[in-house]
């Protein structure tokens, strides 16, 4: 049984059990994104990575087994920049918003969006906006691009009575598309009423509710990869290219979307139809940079994930893969 050091904590742990474990059991936090538990390792993302001391180099602790005397560094300053150039290396290639700019651009924090989407779910929500709000989140919506803005402020106003809802914090540095490119905006229609805007009315409110092009994250809240960019400092623009990956919305069914420009090529979903013994479940296709998840050739997306279909959308670290929600 291998002995091994942890951030100068002394362990003896069976032979092949891997760092990741070792810290794991050691009450150490190693981050982890393209790994999940009863998995094979991926080691594609380098978030989990430790610094071996005997030779400095930087190891992915997902996948690193324990050998006898081996010393590692999974807390110092050295390790947090590693990783959070890790982030952003994914967050460069990342193409989404992370919040709507409709949410960005209202003075008073309100999650917009989520109104929006309950609304057009038919239930009923609420946020405070008042009477006198000059309703910049119309001003910025991207359905005006199109034809004409969402009606927003009438929209929250109708049922600003109904409850409160907490604020939700303002963001940092995340992912922003900025100016759509060429035929973006026939992506974000693609899920959208296409109902011109009328006049707000309950009778109304979720046929307007639902021209929302829904350009938020679908998963805002439990995105993986936004929580650790948040927790290291990762810059979403520090290391991104002169240009970004192009939007693509991809329905699959009736209940789930896939958003190529977001997936980070973790892996999960394929390594997770593997080991469940899917017919068919999901693939790499291409090669090199132009590699991307999807269903084998021939086999409709939602066919290829099968009775797997929530577990892997909820495994999904970046919510490439989500529900329409």
């Amino acid at each position: 049984m291998p002995n091994l050091r942890i951030d100068d904590q002394a362990v003896n742990v069976p032979a092949g059990t891997t760092v990741l474990a070792v810290a794991q059991s050691l009450g150490i936090a190693v981050p982890t994104l393209c790994h999940l538990p009863g998995l094979s390792a991926s080691a594609s993302c380098m978030v989990c990575a430790v610094r071996d001391e005997g030779s400095g180099r930087f190891l992915p602790a997902c996948s690193t087994r324990a050998e006898e005397g081996m010393r590692f560094d999974a807390s110092s300053e050295a390790v947090r920049d590693f990783r959070r150039a890790a982030l952003e290396m994914l967050l460069g290639e990342h193409a989404g918003d992370c919040e709507a700019p409709c949410r960005l651009a209202c003075p008073y924090g309100l999650d917009a969006p989520a109104v929006l989407h309950a609304l057009a779910a038919g239930q009923e929500a609420s946020a405070p906006c008042p009477d006198d709000c000059p309703a910049p989140c119309e001003k910025a919506c991207r359905r005006g691009r199109h034809d004409e803005a969402v009606a927003i402020r009438d929209l929250l106003a109708l049922y600003r009575q109904e409850s409160d809802q907490p604020l939700r914090e303002r963001t940092v540095s995340e992912c922003r598309l900025g100016r759509l490119h060429e035929g973006e905006m026939t992506e974000f229609l693609r899920l959208a009423d296409s109902a011109p805007r009328a006049a707000i009315s309950r009778d109304s409110a979720q046929a307007q509710a639902a021209r929302c092009l829904h350009c938020d994250c679908r998963e805002s809240t439990a995105c993986r990869l936004r929580a650790l960019a948040r927790e290291y400092g990762a810059d979403a623009t520090r290391r991104r290219g002169p240009e970004r990956a192009t939007v693509e919305i991809v329905p699959i069914g009736e209940q789930y979307v896939f958003e190529p420009a977001k997936c980070v090529r973790c892996g999960i979903c394929v390594r997770l139809g593997e080991t469940r013994k899917a017919r068919y479940g999901l693939t790499f296709l291409k090669r090199g940079y132009a590699v991307r998840i999807g269903p084998p050739i021939g086999v409709p997306f939602l066919e290829a994930l099968g009775d797997l279909a929530e577990e892997i959308v909820a495994a999904c670290p970046t919510a490439a893969l989500a529900k329409r929600g």
